[in-house]
């Protein structure tokens, strides 16, 4: 076992120089036998001792473990060693680590030995890569390999500074098991940066999608015109401002919209830099190199990027009032309020597309679905993926002289996993065949958009 040489080699060069008892790790074998609990446990490379052949020792308290007669290796006590005896030894002769030793006997107490009823695993107690081997990896100022890391300097030393300069006494881990654990810390935080990304990337989705509903505004003004001349006097008093008010709308949630977009393209762009220097990082094969970077790299980290918000409270929300005029036809909503004429109400199969309603810069479609005994009545969400919408809204349903004729209703749910939010039978048909027309009143009560799925699922 070539590892466990190089092993005996580095420990014995650290105890020369007064730093063996710190180093024991990095020879230490753990043994584990189910039926000799007496011998198992952890043996730490005695580094003062050696087998008159100069086979190494392990102890453990009183208990030993080394190389006997016959190249045997044996489990026994302090005084054992000198005498050659003990109560279990390898199968296997001339091994040179008991950790390559497969087969095991016990003294069967007759004087002579039985195998083992269970296997004896002797391995190494702790999973330390000691390369001690040159490499093309030399400190700059001696000129020597560098093979060593000390963690309380955080800095690479050659074995020659850990033995005798500023590193004695301190905590030291092998170049190799340096770059694994960095290496995986920065894999680790690159995974955070890559979830950081991914997540302004879903924002970016959904400020795009926003960003390309300006037809909706033009829609909207539409519905205005249709519902304005429908009504005539009063409502041809109100268009101006109705048209103007969107506009306004529309001015005010592109800029937000705008604006969000233009944070999260910088961090994007910061976000991607810190992944190129990631990468870098990984590529580096020059341990000096490769901790100026990694630090460099955790620098950057620790400064935060926030992912802009997707809700906000700058925009403009729809809710102008409504006429009160009656009407002879279905109007498009103005705001949260639609009146409906008794021509649309009694329909009995189908659906019938009222209009749309935009709040927090998002617009909902309301339609009402038709069967022979009711009428349904539904909000849906055409845009919203990758975001994830949660809303609750609630509907009241009154005549023209605005008496109720349903309770409040309230519904919630999520978007896009539900095609759309409402009820089927949210009013009989019995009860709209007395009523010329009714108006519908739209109250969104809560709404909240996330970047991950909400409870239940997509």
């Amino acid at each position: 076992m070539a590892d466990l040489a190089k092993r005996i080699e580095l420990a014995n060069q650290l105890s020369h120089c007064g730093m063996g008892a710190q180093n024991k790790a990095l020879t230490a074998l753990r043994v584990s036998c189910a039926s000799r609990r007496d011998i198992e446990g952890v043996y730490d490379l005695q580094l003062d001792a050696t087998t008159p052949e100069s086979f190494p020792i392990w102890g453990k308290g009183s208990k030993r473990l080394y190389c006997g007669a016959g190249q045997l290796w044996i489990f026994g006590d302090e005084d054992d060693v000198i005498a050659q005896r003990g109560r279990v030894r390898s199968e296997e002769r001339g091994r040179a680590f008991p950790t390559d030793c497969l087969n095991w006997q016990q003294a069967d107490g007759h004087g002579g030995w039985e195998p083992m009823p269970d296997r004896i695993t002797v391995q190494l107690a702790h999973n330390i890569d000691v390369n001690i081997q040159p490499r093309e990896m030399t400190c700059s100022t001696c000129n020597e390999k560098l093979c060593l890391y000390d963690k309380d300097l955080d800095t690479l030393v050659c074995h020659v500074c850990a033995l005798s300069g500023r590193s004695v006494g301190h905590a030291v881990i092998s170049i190799d098991e340096y770059m694994h654990t960095t290496t995986a810390r920065v894999r680790e935080v690159r995974q955070i940066t890559q979830s950081s990304k991914d997540d302004v990337t879903k924002c970016m989705t959904f400020f795009q999608q926003l960003q390309s509903q300006s037809y909706e505004y033009d829609k909207m003004k539409d519905q205005v015109r249709g519902a304005i001349e429908a009504a005539i006097g009063y409502l041809k008093q109100e268009e101006a401002k109705e048209l103007s008010r969107i506009d306004e709308m529309r001015l005010r949630n592109e800029k937000v919209i705008t604006d969000k977009l233009t944070e999260a393209e910088i961090a994007v762009q910061e976000l991607n830099h810190r992944l190129d220097l990631a990468d870098s990082t990984l590529d580096e094969n020059h341990p000096p190199a490769f901790a100026h970077k990694s630090k460099e790299y955790f620098d950057k980290s620790r400064e935060p990027i926030p992912i802009p918000s997707i809700e906000s409270a700058s925009y403009q929300n729809y809710t102008p009032q409504i006429h009160t005029l009656p009407l002879h036809r279905a109007v498009p909503p103005v705001g949260t309020t639609v009146r409906i004429p008794q021509s649309t109400l009694l329909l009995t199969e189908g659906q019938t597309d009222v209009g749309n309603i935009c709040f927090m810069g998002l617009f909902f479609e309301l339609h009402l679905k038709h069967s022979p005994t009711h009428m349904g009545v539904f909000l849906h969400c055409p845009i919203c993926d990758p975001v994830y919408v949660t809303m609750e809204w609630a509907l009241d349903i009154m005549d023209i002289n605005r008496e109720p004729l349903i309770t409040t209703k309230v519904a919630d749910g999520k978007f896009p996993k539900d095609s759309a939010i409402g009820w089927q039978n949210a009013i009989s048909l019995d009860t709209l065949r007395k009523h010329p027309a009714v108006e519908m009143s739209i109250d969104l009560r809560s709404i909240a958009y996330d970047l991950v799925p909400p409870p239940g699922g997509r």
